[in-house]
């Protein structure tokens, strides 16, 4: 038998919590995938043209994006609380599945109450379950998931599918992705002034040190699809199928 796993992060701390270190040789690791189809970059003009239509200004703003379960380990309150740290341009979208939990209810009611405790109803906008989450890829300037645990986010791929700068903390599979694009994208703390920062940061990135980071997000986004994972469980259960028929086939006099 083989165990798959969507990250070698997620592998090693199965394996490590579980006590099962006789495992390991029985374990694959085959990374989620990314619909390039539906995540994918929009020109200019189209991009003010879903702007408008979404309800947000078309200039002089600057559109952050979360996009994810409303959970508290999301880090979500830490991002609202980032935002009293940038000037008044800078806008939150908190893009989220219908809530089904009662924990995740309470967290929204948190956020809600810290929201209008810091004056900032005017800058964030709750989205739920959006009909076409890609669009609000699109539009944003950079989407940031600011999480105290994560194994595997697909936000990462959907976001620099979508041509968008991402922003992540080191957990999980984030910063051994973020690694191979720009290391200046990992979020060192979920203290708030250190999330405000590096997403000023970002918004202070010349037009030829954005693109560059965008062209290698996007490139190695592109090696994550539902095709190419698809394709890599074929080969291991195929492999493991003949590996089992070999030995079966094995005869002993």
């Amino acid at each position: 038998s083989v165990v798959f796993f969507v990250s070698e992060f997620a592998k090693k701390q199965f394996i490590h919590y579980q006590g099962l270190e006789s495992l390991s040789s029985k374990t694959r690791v085959v990374p989620n995938g990314v619909d390039t189809n539906t995540f994918r970059p929009v020109p200019a003009v189209q991009k003010v043209a879903l702007k408008k239509r979404l309800g947000f200004a078309t200039t002089g703003s600057f559109l952050i994006l979360f996009s994810g379960r409303i959970d508290e380990k999301k880090g979500i309150m830490h991002l609202v609380k980032a935002l009293r740290f940038l000037p008044k341009y800078f806008h939150l979208i908190i893009a989220f599945p219908a809530m089904r939990e009662r924990q995740s209810l309470s967290h929204y009611q948190s956020l809600l109450s810290e929201i209008n405790k810091l004056s900032l109803s005017k800058r964030v906008r709750f989205v739920e379950h959006p009909d076409h989450i890609n669009q609000y890829y699109q539009i944003a300037d950079c989407t940031v998931l600011p999480s105290e645990r994560e194994y595997f986010s697909l936000v990462i791929l959907e976001s620099f599918a979508s041509c968008t700068i991402f922003l992540g903390t080191s957990v999980g599979f984030i910063p051994e992705f973020l690694a191979g694009v720009d290391e200046g994208l990992i979020i060192k703390s979920t203290n708030p002034s250190v999330i405000a920062n590096k997403i000023a940061w970002v918004s202070r990135l010349t037009k030829k040190a954005r693109g560059a980071i965008i062209q290698s997000g996007m490139g190695k986004a592109r090696g994550f699809t539902w095709s190419l994972a698809t394709q890599a469980i074929v080969r291991e259960i195929l492999f493991l199928y003949n590996t089992v028929k070999t030995k079966s086939s094995i005869r002993y006099e």
